[in-house]
């Protein structure tokens, strides 16, 4: 018996697909060995061109799909159909996406957030499906042109419009180039139409100066409004990337938090952490009024804030490590945690743990960091209650997960 070899790179394979991974890749196999491989489907045969090769697994390109899924479907995005890693799942039907993206965050949940049981998640699909992204990060190629990078590098796809992008918005940043080569381009729409566009550049290698930050166009803050609520926004700041987005999780909120707030004796405490400029202190606020509580006594206290102020009295804004924060603010009955993509971490976990909220509304837009958070507020004491996937990025991998926690005793 002799050990197999091991392909080498540039090597083509015939691979079987097995199951999604998490990053938008699919795992599917070859002689027993696993591939990664972007751009294939679950059943589908296909062959591959190896570009890494390591002792456990293999990573191939796509060259070309021998037997298709029947959920394998037309693209939209000539941005993604020139290799652009904007909509890695612009080829599956978007009903199979949706699942798709279920079982990866279950698989997660399961493997690394140690959950043996889970709840039915819920699920929903963000309308529209193109033309939703309202913030956009692009490069700039070396004729001044913005465009997004081809997948798994840096080379710019200069001009090369994207499915995803407000087209409004899309039109704009294209004819207000060119740019300076090398330099990144921001751009955002907010509720109005009203569009800011900006030029982020690195100073030369050298040089100790700042990064260069040059308004092209549009005012330096835009209004988003969400529930009947105006938020003033940097132009460079945070906003949730699909138009429908933040008013879909703030009703997502309030219909979670209502009836726990329903029973809460007392003035009504929340936390807001990692909460930006507060649209998610304003669904509390908004749920503790439909619960019958005294609103006007009400508080919400928004940790890792965007500088400015919420317009609320009500509303208290801290800058600051969330942990560090935490063991410093008054006792919350419920809790909204929505951390960065690298997750919230065990230390502000614990610390938020250590208090005692009566619920903890965990979001999460990785499965894996998400999974491993919830591993930690297990450890801490808290169980999944509810779940609910969102397809919040319509023909991409990525998803957003809200997940409602409670003591476990």
């Amino acid at each position: 018996m002799t050990d197999r070899v091991t392909p080498a790179v540039g090597d083509e394979l015939l691979v079987e697909v097995a199951r999604p991974a998490a990053g938008g890749e699919f795992i599917a196999h070859a002689d027993g060995r696993v591939v990664f491989v972007a751009g294939v489907l679950p059943g589908e045969r296909a062959r591959v061109r190896v570009t890494q090769a390591k002792k456990n697994f293999l990573r191939a390109d796509l060259i070309a799909v021998e037997t298709a899924s029947a959920q394998r479907v037309a693209g939209q995005c000539e941005a993604a159909a020139q290799g652009a890693g904007c909509c890695d799942f612009d080829h599956v039907d978007p009903a199979a996406a949706g699942a798709l993206k279920v079982d990866t965050v279950l698989d997660c949940l399961r493997r690394l957030g140690r959950v043996d049981t889970v709840p039915q998640p819920h699920t929903m699909a963000l309308e529209p499906a193109t033309g939703w992204r309202t913030r956009v990060r692009l490069g700039v190629d070396a004729a001044g042109q913005p465009g997004h990078r081809r997948r798994g590098g840096t080379e710019v796809l200069g001009g090369v419009p994207c499915a995803q992008v407000d087209p409004r918005l899309q039109e704009a940043v294209f004819a207000h180039g060119p740019y300076t080569p090398g330099a990144e381009v921001v751009g955002a729409i907010d509720s109005g139409g009203e569009i800011a566009i900006v030029q982020v550049a690195r100073p030369p290698r050298g040089q100790r100066a700042r990064t260069i930050v040059q308004a092209v166009t549009g005012p330096r803050t835009l209004t988003q409004q969400v529930a009947g609520h105006d938020f003033s926004v940097a132009a460079i700041g945070f906003w949730q990337a699909h138009v429908a987005a933040a008013e879909t999780y703030s009703a997502l909120l309030r219909e979670w938090l209502t009836p726990i707030l329903a029973e809460t004796t007392g003035a009504v405490v929340g936390w807001d952490l990692f909460g930006g400029v507060g649209v998610f202190a304003h669904a509390i606020l908004d749920a503790a009024r439909a619960a019958g509580a005294d609103a006007d006594a009400a508080e919400v206290h928004v940790v890792d804030s965007e500088p400015g102020t919420a317009g609320d009295p009500r509303i208290v804004m801290h800058g600051g490590d969330c942990a560090a924060v935490v063991p410093q603010l008054p006792a919350a009955s419920v809790v909204v945690c929505d951390p960065p993509r690298q997750g919230a971490g065990r230390a502000v976990v614990e610390a938020v743990a250590a208090r005692a909220p009566r619920a903890v509304v965990h979001v999460g837009c990785d499965p894996a960091t998400f999974a491993r958070d919830i591993a930690a507020w297990r450890d801490g004491g808290y169980v999944l209650k509810e779940l609910c996937v969102i397809d919040a990025f319509p023909s991409t991998h990525h998803s957003e997960t809200f997940a409602l926690l409670v003591p476990a005793t």
